[in-house]
């Protein structure tokens, strides 16, 4: 749940971003965000639908217990591990998240050993909450 104390680590968060007008400026809103990865809170900031749409575009999503995407992946990793449990291939994947396919199967290779399993259809297994 989204109590006082982290939504005020949300909003500092924000105007640090907000007052970053340079790429120099914007390293110093990374402590305020390194704040909020400390929460029990999952928070993702959209920054290019914000500078689209001109507000910050925030979600933020209380972490399950025993998520395993959650409790083992980094935002990157659960990225990637979505992609594959929606059946994408690497070079899909890599075009869909806008990174090299080198760090595509660095991803996948990462996904897999963090889950414990051998298979891109044991990742989606996991994704859709089925037993192993």
């Amino acid at each position: 749940m989204l109590d006082r104390s982290k939504a005020a680590l949300v909003r500092d968060a924000l105007e640090a971003l907000m007052d970053a007008t340079g790429s120099a400026a914007a390293w110093e809103a990374l402590p305020a965000l390194s704040r909020l990865d400390k929460t029990e809170m999952d928070i993702e900031i959209d920054l290019r639908a914000s500078e689209i749409i001109g507000t910050p575009i925030v979600v933020a999503r209380e972490k399950l217990p025993g998520d395993p995407f959650s409790q083992s992946l980094t935002k990157r990793q659960q990225q990637v591990a979505l992609c594959l449990a929606r059946g994408l291939s690497n070079k899909h994947i890599a075009r869909e998240l806008g990174i090299s396919l080198t760090t595509t199967k660095d991803h996948v290779h990462a996904v897999l050993t963090r889950l414990g399993v051998d298979s891109r259809n044991k990742v989606a297994a996991l994704a859709f909450g089925h037993r192993l």
